[in-house]
C-alpha cells in the first residue's frame, strides 16, 4: 500500500470511528485539494479520487440516503485490499441500490445519481505558476533584507540623514540579527528540503518571522501615529513576503506529516 493510500485509509478510519469531526475531514481533504501534492495523490487512482471527492463533499446537503457509514466501510474494504474498486459499484452504492446484480433501469441509476458540485481547485499548471512566484517573491524580499542589514552593519551611517547622530555599531548588530537570520533561514528554507526535525524548525521560524514582521510595523505605525492604511501600503515591502512565505511552509506540512 502506498503512503498516501495508507494516510487515507487513517483519515476514513479516524473518521468512521469519531475521532476526527465531520469539519475536521473537510478541512483537511480541502488543504490537501488545493496543494501542489493532489494531483500526485489522485494520479491513476481513481479510489484515492473518488475518496477525496467525497470527503470534499462530505458537508454538502446529500442527495443520496446512502448512509455515510456504508460508504467509509466500502472505501476502507478497497483500501485493504478486502475488495476491489469498481466505479460501477460505488455508483449504485452511493443511489443507495440493493447490489450490482440487480435490475436496475440505466434511467433509474442517471436519476439517482448525486448532483457533484465541483470544486474550485486551480490546475497543476497554475499552482506551479503561483508556488513559482510565491518562491520568488519570497527570495527577493529576504535577499534585499540580508544585504540591507550588512550594509548597515558594515555601515552604520548607511541610512542616516546628514546631520544626525550615527547608531553605535552594537545597536546596530543587534536590530539587524534578526532579519539576518530569518532571512537566511528562509532562504534555505526555499532551496533545501531535509529531513523532518529540520522542517520542523523551519517552519518555526517562518511563523516566527510572519508574526515578527506583522508586530513591528503595526507597532511603528502606532508610534509614529500614522493611518493604518499605512499598514495596507507597506504590506507588500514587509508583511506579505513573511506571510507568503508561511504559506509556501504551510503547504509542505501535508508530506511531512505522512505517517512512515
Amino acid at each position: 500500500m502506498s503512503v498516501e493510500r495508507k494516510l487515507l485509509l487513517v483519515k476514513l478510519i479516524g473518521f468512521l470511528t469519531g475521532e476526527i469531526s465531520k469539519n475536521e475531514i473537510y478541512e483537511w481533504a480541502l488543504f490537501v485539494a488545493v496543494s501542489r501534492d493532489y494531483e500526485e495523490l489522485v494520479k491513476n487512482d481513481k479510489l484515492s479520487e473518488q475518496i477525496m471527492q467525497f470527503l470534499i463533499d462530505v458537508n454538502k446537503p446529500r442527495t443520496t440516503t446512502a448512509p455515510t457509514q456504508k460508504i467509509l466501510e466500502y472505501f476502507i474494504a478497497c483500501l485493504e485490499d478486502k475488495k476491489q474498486f469498481s466505479e460501477d459499484d460505488y455508483k449504485l452504492l452511493i443511489a443507495d441500490q440493493p447490489s450490482k446484480t440487480a435490475t436496475v433501469p440505466k434511467s433509474a441509476v442517471a436519476a439517482k445519481k448525486p448532483l457533484r458540485i465541483p470544486v474550485p481547485v486551480l490546475s497543476p499548471g497554475k499552482r506551479t505558476l503561483i508556488s513559482r512566484i510565491a518562491n520568488i517573491y519570497v527570495f527577493l524580499f529576504v535577499s534585499i533584507s540580508i544585504i540591507l542589514n550588512l550594509t548597515v552593519i558594515l555601515k552604520p551611517d548607511f541610512l542616516v540623514n546628514p546631520g544626525e547622530v550615527a547608531p553605535i555599531p552594537d545597536q546596530v548588530l543587534r536590530d539587524a540579527f534578526p532579519h539576518l537570520f530569518y532571512g537566511i533561514t528562509m532562504i534555505i528554507a526555499l532551496l533545501v528540503r531535509g529531513p523532518r526535525i529540520l522542517f520542523y524548525a523551519l517552519f518555526f521560524i517562518a511563523t516566527w518571522g510572519m508574526l515578527f514582521y506583522w508586530y513591528s510595523i503595526t507597532i511603528f505605525i502606532f508610534e509614529n501615529k500614522w493611518p493604518l492604511y499605512y499598514l495596507v501600503m507597506l504590506s507588500p515591502a514587509l508583511t506579505l513576503p513573511p506571510t507568503l512565505m508561511f504559506w509556501i511552509m504551510l503547504t509542505r506540512w501535508f508530506n511531512v506529516k505522512e505517517p512512515a
